[in-house]
């Protein structure tokens, strides 16, 4: 008896090297992996937008914003608007910065002035699984991923350096020429304003010209 089971097991193993590869693996196995490097960008910029709204007027209680520029720490100013074990070791960074409204290649001191604009930003870099390196741009899975979480939203995808002749869009007169934009999966192009570009940690983890590839999700607010 103990021969003939033996002798099943080994047809059975037989049996399976024969089987064919499902079809949808990607859908049920590789993109789900894609979609929780997606939604922790997500989840930290979302969280960070709360940050925002409930210290701006009328929310705060008063007549001015109560923010500044600068980083916002995960584990400190997030910490009340992020899901109970959201993991802070993702890598993505979240920062607002105050822009001249008129001219986003420069910032403004005052970041309750008039004439400010505030833009908010959450970044990092593609994880290398992720990442086509031939290309260098993110893999159509991670891509997809984004799609399945956010729909048709362009202010999410990657960060891509410009010609220097690419025409700025929305008017801005000072700002002939944007350095960077945040590309999605259909093309589309967001342009990144110089003052961020430039500035913080941005510059230094996703502008330069030896920086790896990030993932960004923009949000400006008037």
């Amino acid at each position: 008896m103990y021969i003939w089971m033996i002798l099943a097991t080994f047809m059975v193993l037989l049996y399976s090297f024969n089987l064919s590869v499902r079809n949808d693996m990607r859908e049920i196995k590789i993109e789900p992996q894609a979609e929780v490097v997606v939604s922790q960008l997500v989840v930290q910029q979302r969280a960070a937008k709360e940050y925002i709204r409930r210290r701006t007027p009328p929310e705060n209680g008063s007549d001015v914003i109560s923010y500044t520029e600068g980083e916002l720490s995960c584990s400190g100013d997030l910490e009340n608007y992020l899901p109970y074990g959201y993991n802070c070791d993702t890598g993505f960074t979240s920062e607002i910065y105050c822009l001249n409204k008129d001219d986003w290649s420069q910032g403004v001191d005052d970041c309750t002035s008039q004439d400010a604009m505030r833009y908010l930003i959450t970044y990092g870099y593609i994880p290398q699984k992720w990442l086509n390196l031939s290309s260098n741009t993110p893999t159509n899975d991670l891509l997809k991923a984004a799609q399945h979480v956010l729909g048709t939203d362009t202010s999410f995808g990657y960060a891509v350096h410009l010609d220097a002749s690419d025409p700025a869009s929305g008017g801005h007169s000072g700002d002939k020429n944007y350095q960077m934009a945040v590309r999605g999966r259909e093309d589309t192009m967001v342009y990144i304003p110089n003052y961020v570009v430039n500035n913080g940690g941005f510059s230094q983890d996703c502008a330069c010209s030896g920086c790896k590839r990030c993932l960004v999700y923009v949000t400006p607010f008037e």
